[in-house]
């Protein structure tokens, strides 16, 4: 699948995952790639008719369930927001990624620690010495 051509690909980061599997959640620990799940988009699908929840939900689920998983494996996990996706607004994203991350874990400083140290290795794979 993608994940496992990225993963084998010696990627930095995974953004989104949906669908992941615990074979791929392995692979990226092993590789010390940073995940960088977002929850906001499909989210914001339950509060539109539009979209058929219950298979909206199972997708919601799964994601949830993988990020858990990812925290227990000590995966390192950046916050993405898909800002500008439908339907995120670019000036709610982080915000409400931030929120439904922290209600997911429910431990504001594991997960705080979680996203700094993230943070911290994706900035050093992209600082230039001319910056």
């Amino acid at each position: 699948n993608e994940i496992d051509n990225s993963i084998e690909a010696g990627v930095d980061s995974i953004e989104h995952g949906y669908y992941m599997t615990k074979d791929n959640l392995s692979g990226i620990k092993e590789a010390g790639i940073v995940w960088v799940p977002t929850l906001t988009p499909v989210s914001n699908l339950l509060n539109n008719p539009n979209f058929n929840h219950p298979i909206i939900s199972k997708i919601l689920d799964l994601h949830k369930t993988n990020i858990l998983e990812a925290f227990e494996l000590k995966i390192n996990i950046a916050m993405g927001s898909d800002a500008g996706s439908y339907p995120v607004p670019h000036a709610k994203g982080s915000m409400t990624e931030y929120y439904l991350l922290q209600n997911l874990v429910n431990d504001r400083d594991r997960l705080n620690n979680t996203l700094t140290k993230s943070f911290k290795i994706l900035s050093s794979k992209f600082k230039h010495d001319s910056c």
